[in-house]
């Protein structure tokens, strides 16, 4: 995959809801680490929306037996995903998404 670049004119609108994203999944307690292999696959997967979409409904369904919260994790992300960045294109819902585990990270130190 190559480097997702961000027009400047549409940076704030990205960080903007990298810091939306990060503050939902925050509060409701989801690992960074599960939203930063979710963000992964999306990304490793050409952006390609609808199969996103499938691989988390297959998490939150029917979650690998990692713990017992990574299905609700799954759910959370879910969620979230569904009502994140609807004005943005793919890659830059990607790189907010990216951002926002920065930000979650960050916010455990």
């Amino acid at each position: 995959m190559g480097t997702t670049r961000i027009s400047p004119d549409r940076l704030r609108a990205v960080i903007t809801e990298a810091q939306r994203v990060a503050n939902r999944l925050s509060n409701s307690d989801v690992d960074p680490n599960e939203v930063a292999k979710a963000v992964q696959f999306f990304t490793y997967y050409g952006f390609d929306t609808e199969l996103f979409q499938r691989y988390l409904s297959t998490m939150a369904d029917n979650p690998p037996p990692r713990s017992r919260r990574t299905k609700r994790y799954y759910e959370t992300i879910k969620q979230v995903w569904r009502s994140s960045g609807v004005n943005l294109r793919p890659e830059e819902k990607a790189y907010a998404w990216s951002w926002a585990v920065r930000l979650m990270r960050a916010a455990h130190w």
